[in-house]
């Protein structure tokens, strides 16, 4: 017993807790979240001024939090240079000007980072709540956009996110009982995503797949075959349940939404957001070095519809589209910084894994596979909504990489106790 409490309190395990609720936190929207982050960052802080703890980050983690720190700068300078100085105290610069702390979480990662299999375990505890999620939705039943399915685009994308990463840990994992948590978290989280009515998402499970029979192809033949069989399954299973999941309707709605737009209509869903993919693409082409300045996409949007160069509709201060809102907000130059702290771990860890593949070392393949599928499914998600500049997604981001790259490419061996 008293052994027992010892490995609790122990601060490897105390720091694998405060994760699970951190990222249980962010993958459900909770308000408070900023709560757990800062926790992290005085830890950081304890531990930078601390005269017996003496952490030093390897290069790799020092180029992501060089890269944290660049978006920070870029996003500040674009608030200033403009003379938007109100929006130094807007919601959506706080998730931005929190990057800074970047330096304080990689310390408390590296001082006390996790072995693949802790993270595998990680992961497979926190997919368990799109598990406990999707009951509460098959009971509840709300109405898309209401109740538990408030803002669903970002809780399916969520749910999604977490669901493939449970499927790349149940490869990882090597105890037959965590990986019966992460096949729940995996069946669950792609489900919530389903129930949502999430579309943008969905592509992310078809690029999931298809980079996990590849992996798994080149790495061992078993694994192939496993992998193919629990595709099958899930497949079947959405089968059997497909007319009570809105997947038909929202794909119905979709073609319904398009058809429309090409006729010339575009007051729908879609429609909407192409006029504002339209109007976020010609302020990038007006101010392409630079763009317009930060959260200044509603008052662009509002001069090309006086204009009569876009329909003017449902607006949402964002074009549902990262990647054009950056263009068209930050230019060229913050476009390319933005992008660096996805671009940069997703080449480290390609040629981590290949490197990993060739010396058959499983459990640095599925980690760096599971990095990459987090960048996948980030830059898969922007295509249809605010993701990487969203607080939620941007701090889940920016914890988990930096919590991989502690792991993968730390300069000793790690030594996790069992949990």
């Amino acid at each position: 017993m008293v052994e027992r409490l010892k490995m609790l309190m122990n601060a490897q395990n105390f720091l694998f807790f405060v994760l699970v609720f951190f990222f249980i936190s962010a993958a459900t929207l909770y308000q408070d979240l900023k709560l757990i982050f800062f926790l992290l960052v005085f830890w950081g802080m304890y531990l930078f001024f601390s005269k017996t703890e003496k952490v030093t980050l390897n290069q790799p983690v020092w180029y992501l939090v060089i890269l944290f720190f660049m978006m920070f700068v870029t996003m500040t300078l674009s608030v200033v240079f403009q003379g938007r100085i109100e929006q130094l105290f807007n919601f959506r610069y706080e998730n931005f000007r929190d990057l800074i702390f970047a330096y304080f979480i990689a310390l408390v990662l590296t001082r006390y980072r996790f072995d693949s299999d802790y993270i595998f375990k990680l992961v497979a505890v926190v997919s368990l709540y799109a598990f406990v999620y999707v009951l509460l939705v098959i009971i509840d039943s709300p109405a898309r956009g209401h109740g538990l399915l408030e803002t669903p685009i970002t809780r399916g994308n969520m749910g999604m996110l977490l669901g493939v990463m449970a499927l790349i840990a149940f490869f990882g994992l090597h105890e037959a009982k965590w990986k019966a948590i992460a096949l729940v978290g995996f069946v669950s989280g792609i489900m919530l995503s389903f129930l949502s009515g999430s579309r943008g998402g969905w592509l992310t499970f078809l690029i999931v797949a298809f980079s996990l029979w590849v992996v798994s192809y080149k790495f061992e033949k078993k694994l192939f075959w496993i992998s193919t069989i629990i595709f099958i399954t899930f497949v079947m299973l959405i089968m059997a349940v497909w007319d009570y999941l809105p997947i038909q309707s929202r794909i119905d709605q979709t073609i319904h939404n398009l058809n429309l737009y090409l006729d010339g209509n575009p007051r729908t869903s879609i429609g909407y957001r192409f006029e504002m993919w339209k109007a976020a693409w010609m302020a990038f082409l007006e101010r392409p070095l630079f763009g317009w300045g930060f959260g200044s996409f509603n008052s662009i949007f509002a001069k090309y519809a006086e204009q009569g160069l876009v329909v003017k509709g449902m607006l949402f201060g964002h074009p549902h589209n990262d990647y054009i809102l950056l263009l068209a907000e930050k230019g060229i130059f913050g476009f390319v910084v933005v992008l660096s702290i996805l671009i940069y771990p997703f080449i480290k860890l390609l040629s981590l894994l290949k490197t990993s593949l060739q010396s058959q070392n499983q459990d640095k393949v599925f980690l760096s596979l599971m990095g990459i599928v987090l960048v996948e499914s980030i830059m898969e998600f922007m295509l249809s909504d605010q993701t990487i500049t969203m607080k939620y997604q941007l701090y889940f981001y920016l914890v988990f990489i930096l919590l991989v790259f502690a792991s993968l490419f730390q300069p000793n061996k790690i030594v996790n106790k069992k949990i």
